[in-house]
């Protein structure tokens, strides 16, 4: 599943909160278009005021301007408090449907995977997804419309800068997408080490009395040592790569910024531009360029998101054991016997089997002991029942009905 098939799954949560999330992304919009004013009034400004001296613009202006910001403010508390409300909910309704569908895997899975890896993904992997649902997403939504917003502005002071000055942005794409591919691999890591980090902590807390019975203090220190230095080395290489990706950012939007004031600076000696025009530019350049570098600094929580996304979807894909189970007949109690004919098991991941060839019958009042050595069976024979695992040969009747039909 790509990057955009997660986004777009978990997209689908949004639905029972569309009106707030399409109420937050109008409150993005006004937030965006008010930016783009803020830069459009550097040039009456400069022009109006401090060159041609208008004592009426001197009164206008910064009324105008404290509006502005108060609009704003007002657009910009309700895009936060509506995001983190949608993306909140939308959390919570992943977690309670990923804790159902736990409790409805079969013993198996359970087998195979620690219980600290699976509270790993309820609680660790969904607070990611919680942290990109409430102020990432608000901060692709609100930069990515104030982004075009100032690139309106740019465009009507000067068509021609303007398309200088765009020369940077697929130089910025180019670099955040490469540094995103890194950021997920390594996320995806971090996220697989943490869950190993708590089956070590559950086992050692759960069994301190016979580790420390047995003197083993030192031993789990060093195991779960093991566990932390994978972790912090992971952590350390993400951080050093989203670090060398923002400094490209950075020079990238430095040489955008040379560029233009040579040529503005050209322009406006020339008389072909005012200053105010100029300085009205490069104010939304300026403005434009901070979303693209906010953008990029939230790269590795998207990428983070997007790991932990993966990591909860595969779980919410898997079969259950009730859409799996055809059973209709009802089990109104045992009259004739339970049989064990011919069944076997062997655990996956194990060479040996479990059990081999099994013959039993049990009647009704009759009291069987299973006796031997542990490993040798006794629990398995008894989980095979309710049906916790399946036999890999042979089948279970009771009273002649296959316990698959029950």
């Amino acid at each position: 599943m790509s990057g955009l098939e997660r986004f777009t799954r978990l997209m689908r949560y949004v639905r029972p909160y569309r009106t707030r999330f399409v109420a937050a992304f109008a409150c993005s919009g006004f937030v965006a278009i008010l930016t783009g004013v803020y830069a459009w009034l550097a040039r009456p400004v400069l022009d109006g005021i401090f060159i041609e001296k208008n004592e009426r613009l001197l009164l206008i202006l910064p009324l105008v301007i404290l509006g502005v910001a108060t609009l704003k403010a007002v657009f910009s508390y309700g895009v936060g408090y509506l995001m983190a409300y949608v993306g909140n909910r939308v959390v919570a309704d992943i977690r309670q449907e990923l804790f159902q569908r736990l409790m409805r895997l079969s013993i198996r899975f359970h087998d195979s995977n620690t219980s600290g890896r699976l509270v790993s993904r309820v609680v660790n992997d969904v607070g990611i997804m919680a942290n990109a649902a409430s102020s990432v997403v608000k901060d692709i939504f609100q930069n990515g419309l104030t982004f075009v917003a100032m690139i309106g502005v740019i465009i009507y002071q000067n068509w021609k800068l303007a398309g200088l000055s765009l020369i940077v942005i697929p130089l910025s794409a180019l670099t955040m997408v490469r540094v995103g591919q890194r950021l997920k691999r390594l996320a995806t890591s971090t996220q697989e080490q943490l869950g190993d980090m708590s089956s070590t902590l559950q086992e050692t807390f759960s069994g301190i009395r016979m580790v420390k019975a047995f003197g083993r203090e030192e031993a789990e220190a060093e195991r779960f040592g093991g566990r932390n230095r994978k972790v912090l080395s992971t952590t350390l290489k993400s951080n050093q790569v989203w670090s060398l990706g923002h400094s490209q950012m950075e020079v990238i939007g430095v040489i955008g910024v040379a560029i233009i004031i040579w040529y503005g600076g050209y322009l406006v000696i020339q008389e072909m531009m005012t200053p105010g025009a100029f300085f009205s530019f490069m104010a939304a350049m300026f403005m434009a360029y901070t979303p693209i570098r906010k953008l990029s600094g939230s790269n590795n929580l998207i990428q983070q998101a997007l790991a932990a996304a993966e990591r909860v979807f595969d779980v919410l894909d898997l079969k259950t054991e009730q859409s799996q189970d055809h059973g209709t007949a009802p089990l109104m109690g045992i009259n004739q016997a339970i049989e064990f004919q011919g069944v076997s098991l062997k655990y996956e991941n194990h060479t040996v089997p479990a059990l081999t060839n099994i013959d039993l019958v049990i009647r009704p009042g009759e009291v069987i002991a299973l006796v031997g050595s542990s490993g040798s069976g006794k629990t398995t024979l008894i989980s095979l029942l309710p049906r916790f695992y399946e036999p890999t040969a042979g089948r279970i009747l009771v009273d002649g009905i296959p316990v698959g039909l029950l």
